[in-house]
């Protein structure tokens, strides 16, 4: 849905109903922006002691996988 049709439903609303519309823009145009997550990536060692102790929690599980 385009902004224009939101707009035109915001107008077709109740006036109560519009001022709550209003007061939810006012409260998002006041918030701070939501930094946007970066990716990290693991290094070899950080990956090694992950795998090590993912097979070592869950080793029945992965000779179960095997046979």
């Amino acid at each position: 849905m385009s902004a224009i049709e939101v707009i035109e439903q915001i107008k077709q609303l109740p006036r109560e109903e519009q001022r709550k519309v209003t007061a939810f823009v006012r409260e998002m145009a006041d918030a701070p922006e939501e930094p946007k997550a970066q990716a990290r990536y693991a290094g070899d060692a950080d990956f090694d002691q992950a795998a090590d102790k993912v097979l070592h929690e869950h080793a029945d599980l992965f000779r179960r996988l095997a046979k």
